[in-house]
């Protein structure tokens, strides 16, 4: 994502601003700010940073300046700001060839813009251009980008730096979900009250986040704040609430794990495969391993060979082997009570879960019925997390709402 050069020059704040060298690389992308005050900065440096400088460093370190342009150019550097009269009057000579014959650009500043000001302006103009969400504040939407964006984390980094938070910081992620939809600011106050800082809708559910400082005991923090969440919501009269609360990670960098797999716990509580109303990621035995973000893709492949293999063939052959399979784990995989429910013969049942293993024998996939189950109860949890992000439970008020 990030936003280009020329997008960064119309800026207000650049208005006294002036792209020196390098034009036509106006529209290289920037998704981050850095500073460097020496050559050993270079180190520090990432791909498509836009570098803050007030050119001390070229006037100490004539050697660097001949050669400075190239080598950010081939880290795949962004370009380069820098402020003149304090300790150059213009750009070196060098730079600016280096620059107009690799299209890298060089603004020089006025010296009144401080390197504050530009960062935060900056800043701002990138969060923006990620889906920016003006219902929300600076630091919700940093956090929303952290939980669901797929893009680089170093441009979040760059954004969490900005607001002086340490990466290092272990936030508790939680989600609450409900049986019809509701809005999100009767539960606001109260989840705040509880040690949530951050109240966020989030893809139809509502995400509530804590800055949990002690790292050694996150997790049991969380937990705790999340059943006295559940207790208070209760004595509101809120009835059916439950909770999917995901694990602790000390680095910023990991709390979309924490995000994704606090929505997968509460899935599998309001789906019904478990009854507890606080899901603890951390507790879900196999399915924590199953549901592990960081498996997403070979889950999905192995959804693909089975579970929508059946579904494709409950459409060709007008069968229903899903729903059978459905209401089997429902039932406590009794054949008996399978078929009362169904309302069919004992013995159409058994003929059912027969196919359906002969079935997976065709598949690429050979499965048991044991792992069917389990395989279909993933699946439900996709579904149910689908079809919130489509109908909202907590739907966000629109832009200028009271």
């Amino acid at each position: 994502m990030g936003i280009t050069i020329a997008r960064i020059m119309k800026l207000p704040i650049m208005n006294k601003a002036f792209l020196t060298a390098g034009l036509t690389g106006i529209t290289r992308i920037v998704e981050g700010i850095a500073m460097m005050e020496s050559p050993d900065s270079i180190a520090y440096l990432e791909k498509d940073n836009l570098i803050l400088t007030n050119a001390q460093i070229f006037q100490d370190h004539a050697d660097f300046t001949k050669t400075a342009i190239e080598t950010l150019y081939n880290m795949g550097v962004a370009g380069i700001a820098l402020k003149l009269n304090r300790y150059l009057s213009e750009v070196p000579l060098p730079m600016k060839t280096a620059a107009d014959r690799l299209g890298f650009p060089i603004i020089t500043l006025p010296k009144d813009i401080t390197s504050t000001q530009l960062i935060n302006s900056i800043t701002y103009e990138i969060l923006y251009s990620n889906a920016y969400d003006p219902r929300m504040s600076f630091a919700e939407n940093v956090l929303r980008e952290i939980f669901i964006s797929g893009s680089s984390r170093r441009p979040l980094k760059n954004r969490a730096l900005s607001l002086g938070w340490d990466l290092n910081k272990t936030l508790g992620v939680i989600v609450l979900g409900i049986p019809s939809p509701i809005s999100p600011d009767r539960f606001i106050p109260m989840l705040n009250s509880c040690g949530f800082t951050f109240v966020i809708p989030l893809e139809g559910l509502l995400t509530a986040v804590a800055d949990l400082e002690d790292r050694e005991m996150g997790q049991t923090i969380l937990e705790e704040q999340a059943s006295r969440a559940l207790n208070a919501l209760r004595q509101e009269g809120i009835s059916g609430m439950k909770i999917g609360i995901g694990r602790c990670y000390n680095d910023m960098e990991k709390a979309h794990y924490s995000y994704m797999e606090s929505r997968y716990a509460l899935a599998m509580g309001m789906t019904g495969i478990i009854s507890k109303p606080l899901i603890s990621f951390g507790h879900m035995g196999i399915y924590s391993v199953l549901l592990d973000p960081r498996n997403k893709a070979p889950i999905t492949a192995i959804l693909g060979d089975t579970i929508d293999y059946l579904r494709q063939y409950d459409r060709a052959r007008n069968t229903e082997y899903i729903k059978t399979l459905e209401v089997y784990i429902q039932q406590k995989q009794s054949i008996e009570k399978t078929a009362q429910r169904l309302f069919i013969h004992y013995n159409s049942v058994r003929y059912r879960l027969q196919k359906i293993h002969e079935l997976m024998e065709k598949s690429v996939m050979d499965c048991s019925l044991d792992q069917l189950c389990i395989l279909l109860n993933i699946s439900r949890c996709r579904d149910y997390l689908r079809q919130c992000a489509a109908e909202p439970l907590f739907p966000p008020k629109p832009p200028g709402a009271s």
